[in-house]
């Protein structure tokens, strides 16, 4: 039996007599087997059930005769045959049938069912078998830091998305990363550690929100040409920043992913450092965090150091880090940190490559 297209019913064999409708054929497969139509077309010749039924006066009954079949021949407790039978068995409707309707049932036609390994029923998924469902793509929205490297991780354990990029913001003028000020060649370093193309927004600074959200309009607009669906985000907890980016994204066909999403930062701080994350403070406001902490790495003994009105993950952008290692790293990238120091009311440690030994 050759499967039907997507969303209609596959050809079945009609017995002798009155056949039936397909709408109604379809609405007796879903109540006797508890799946939509749609799911049991996606099933390949050796477990979508040959049901051949004609009409009835009593269609209520019929439904309940092929369910109560369905149940016993197909019910996962029965043990699964090793080789199923090719051929069909036929089986005529109860005796209370032929009472009820005055008329033999075999006049009215009969019920095939196939003996067939056991299939889900209902409030089971029926899977995609034979079709492989392909992975979402998306992009991460990178920082170069370890919110958007943990949300890298996180999403990675999944087997409906496919990570196929990284998007990140470039100040052009200075050549870094916005708000981390983490080096262009840094981020490239990262994304070659990580195997992901980098895809860059540049822009100037300083920069009107006009022209951002133009020019991430333009990127967008590629990343929909080369088939991606996802933006993943590595948001916490700011509602109106998630709101922001979901506005942005809604007319594009994108949708945002934020896998990190109002999970308790003390723990999340601490599980990204058990996770392997290794992480330097690129950048401190000093209006809510001393910066004295610009340079620090991201560790337990910083977390135990941090005043009780910073945010673990600094959220409420207290600081922002730069990620030289963490899962997914083939290898970890060697830095310095440099100079330190105060620059539009934020201090920043410039984090360079290590130059080669030899």
């Amino acid at each position: 039996m050759h499967a039907g297209r997507a969303g209609r019913l596959p050809r079945l064999p009609w017995a002798s007599g009155p056949s039936l409708s397909r709408p109604y054929l379809a609405r007796t497969l879903w109540i006797c087997l508890g799946e939509t139509p749609a799911q049991l077309c996606r099933l390949n010749h050796r477990q979508r059930p040959r049901l051949q039924m004609v009409q009835h006066q009593q269609p209520s009954l019929l439904r309940r005769q092929v369910r109560k079949d369905f149940l016993r021949d197909w019910s996962p407790r029965r043990p699964a045959r090793s080789r199923p039978e090719v051929g069909l068995r036929t089986r005529t409707l109860t005796h209370r049938a032929h009472h009820e309707t005055g008329r033999h049932p075999a006049e009215r036609g009969r019920v095939l069912r196939a003996r067939l390994p056991p299939l889900p029923i209902r409030g089971i998924t029926v899977p995609a078998v034979g079709i492989a469902e392909r992975p979402h793509r998306a992009w991460v929205s990178w920082s170069s830091g370890k919110d958007s490297t943990m949300a890298l991780a996180e999403i990675r354990r999944s087997e409906t998305v496919e990570v196929v990029g990284l998007l990140v913001t470039i100040n052009a003028d200075a050549d870094r990363v916005a708000m981390h000020a983490v080096r262009r060649s840094l981020v490239q370093a990262q994304a070659e550690r990580l195997g992901l193309p980098l895809h860059t927004v540049e822009i100037p600074s300083p920069c009107p929100n006009a022209t951002y959200e133009s020019r991430m309009a333009d990127v967008l607009q590629a990343a929909v040409d080369q088939g991606i669906q996802h933006v993943i985000f590595g948001d916490l907890f700011l509602a109106d920043i998630r709101a922001y980016r979901e506005a942005r994204l809604a007319d594009t066909g994108i949708g945002p992913l934020f896998p990190l999403w109002r999970r308790p930062t003390a723990q999340l701080a601490r599980d990204q450092i058990a996770s392997g994350i290794k992480a330097v403070l690129t950048c401190v406001d000093p209006r809510q965090l001393s910066g004295s902490f610009a340079g620090r790495t991201f560790d337990a003994q910083l977390l135990d150091e941090l005043p009780p009105s910073v945010d673990p993950c600094g959220e409420n952008g207290e600081f922002h880090t730069f990620v030289w290692d963490g899962p997914g790293f083939r290898a970890p990238i060697d830095v310095v940190v440099g100079e330190v120091v105060t620059r539009d009311g934020f201090v920043f440690a410039d984090v360079l490559p290590a130059r080669s030994s030899g």
